[in-house]
């Protein structure tokens, strides 16, 4: 037997997405909402790594939410890690997110992080 596929149901439509200064976000009818941030951030040669905060283009219902963070743009992988953990976790920001170079201390530029987030507007 056929079996549909899920976006075909009523359960996956998209009730709402948008556009803002703090990035982009879709929110389907499941309660469903990913959001894309970008963030500029500064390096410093000084040191080997960098903090930063992430502001949502749109709110969510709490802060069960999955965040994936990748640089974004022309900088060449590094070996390192994003910190699964910040300063503060609220439903419309992340404060104190640092991505830690496990090799040397950065070149002195400035970079993009792409910010993925995954969780529940209602």
């Amino acid at each position: 037997a056929f079996t549909a596929h899920q976006a075909e149901s009523a359960q996956k439509h998209i009730t709402e997405s948008g556009e803002n200064a703090n990035g982009r976000y879709v929110r389907f009818d499941d309660g469903t909402q990913i959001c894309i941030i970008l963030t500029s951030v500064t390096t410093d040669s000084t040191m080997n790594y960098v903090e930063f905060d992430v502001e949502f283009p749109a709110s969510f219902l709490n802060t069960d939410y999955a965040v994936a963070h990748a640089w974004y743009g022309g900088f060449p992988g590094r070996a390192g890690a994003f910190t699964k953990h910040a300063n503060a976790r609220k439903t419309g920001s992340i404060t104190g997110a640092t991505y830690t170079s496990l090799s040397t201390n950065f070149t002195s530029a400035t970079r993009t992080i792409a910010t993925l987030v995954i969780g529940r507007w209602k």
